[in-house]
């Protein structure tokens, strides 16, 4: 878990989204095994949003909403995935990626056409709501587990996020919009 933890720190170093948010899905999924427990990703989404209410950033409802829905698709994704492996170590059938995700598209309730396409969110809100979502899993697991190194890298992400929204607060002035 600790070498999961780090590579998120890796990837908010290098603002790497998509490997953020998936290697945060695969620490989630470590951690639920450690701890016995199912982790509720809308309480860790409600966390960042009073976070960054505290830190005293403003953020619009509906760009928030679009995140919200962005990661529970991602979580979707990620848990088809991982239950088509399964299905496929137990039936001895070897894993072929491109029908792994047409199965997705098809149980998904979209069209052909790929949903994460249509969920337009500018990239430094992305990535600051990322990079506090991965500190917010990272400090409640470190601090369930007990183990300090977690939690500081969560206290790590936590930061970096809240930069990244304040330089957009202050470059594009996103919270004065109405």
């Amino acid at each position: 878990m600790q070498n999961l933890a780090e590579k998120m720190k890796k990837y908010a170093n290098r603002s790497d989204n998509s490997k953020l948010i998936k290697t945060m899905f695969e620490f989630k999924q470590e951690a639920e095994a450690c701890l016995n427990a199912k982790i509720n990703m809308d309480e860790m989404l409600n966390i960042v949003e009073q976070k960054i209410k505290k830190s005293g950033i403003k953020i619009q409802k509906d760009d928030f909403k679009k995140f919200k829905k962005l990661i529970k698709l991602k979580e979707k994704r990620i848990n088809h995935k991982h239950a088509y492996m399964a299905d496929c170590l137990a039936y001895d059938i070897e894993y072929n990626a491109e029908l792994e995700y047409l199965d997705f598209l098809q149980k998904s309730k979209n069209d052909l056409k790929n949903p994460e396409e249509e969920i337009l969110i500018s990239a430094r809100l992305e990535v600051g709501w990322s990079l506090i979502l991965a500190g917010v899993l990272a400090e409640v697991v470190g601090t369930q587990l007990g183990v300090p190194i977690i939690k500081q890298m969560g206290d790590f992400c936590i930061g970096s996020g809240i930069g990244y929204l304040m330089d957009e607060h202050l470059v594009n002035g996103a919270g004065e919009k109405k």
